[in-house]
């Protein structure tokens, strides 16, 4: 299996849509929930969200559900080829009427979210449009738009979209003068009096050099300062 990216966002459907398709749109929701919520690169949520797909008075606005999803080195493949993975274990000659419902709509699904891919040092987010192709009887999607943003991988970042809730790196690796637990295994084998702010963001940029969060500061990122120390003063 390839590694894995993990991301979080919405699923949206336009009003709109939903108050000619109410039904539609519901039983699409709970095809991709029984279908897509169990397999590798899943797209998952809560079904009870299926619930709020009613119509409205109003046109304008959209519906939408919280969901989170893994995807084969990046997220985006699974939305790219969303409708084909779908359908591609069930006969399409099944759902042909659902299918034919929605295949006018190019901006059936939206999805926005955040994906993270640690080993790629991968970190986007990203906005993608879909509807459904079925040209020649085939299933394919129809992808209308695409908006990614990309960025480096720094702890701040990866706290405020929610992958950890507490990371560290060079930026703000002087914090950990703050954190007793860890300052005092570190002190069983370095002197305290070394131990300064400056010494910990040199160490971090020196040996630690990545993103770590909270829990591997008892393990990687101890044992690399130790190291520094060692290195720079043994």
């Amino acid at each position: 299996m390839a590694n894995l990216s993990y991301s979080a966002g919405t699923i949206s459907v336009p009003q709109v849509i939903i108050n000619q398709h109410t039904n539609a749109i519901k039983d699409l929701f709970i095809l991709i929930h029984s279908e897509l919520n169990p397999c590798n690169y899943n797209t998952s949520f809560e079904l009870e969200s299926v619930i709020g797909i009613q119509p409205s008075p109003d046109d304008t606005g959209t519906f939408q559900i919280d969901f989170y999803g893994t995807g084969r080195w990046a997220y985006n493949n699974n939305v790219i080829f969303f409708f084909e993975t779908l359908f591609d274990d069930l006969k399409t000659t099944q759902y042909a009427n659902l299918i034919n419902e929605l295949a006018p709509y190019d901006n059936l699904l939206t999805f926005s979210y955040t994906d993270y891919e640690a080993s790629s040092e991968y970190l986007v987010e990203e906005t993608l449009i879909i509807g459904i192709d079925w040209s020649d009887n085939e299933i394919k999607t129809k992808v209308t738009k695409h908006d990614i943003t990309e960025y480096d991988i720094t702890a701040k970042k990866l706290i405020e979209f929610g992958y950890y809730e507490e990371a560290y790196d060079a930026e703000n690796a002087k914090e950990l003068i703050n954190h007793s637990e860890f300052l005092n295994l570190l002190s069983d084998s370095v002197p305290a009096d070394v131990i300064t702010e400056d010494f910990l963001v040199k160490a971090w940029k020196e040996n630690v050099r990545y993103v770590y969060d909270g829990e591997a500061l008892f393990d990687n990122v101890l044992t690399s300062m130790i190291e520094y120390y060692e290195s720079a003063h043994l």
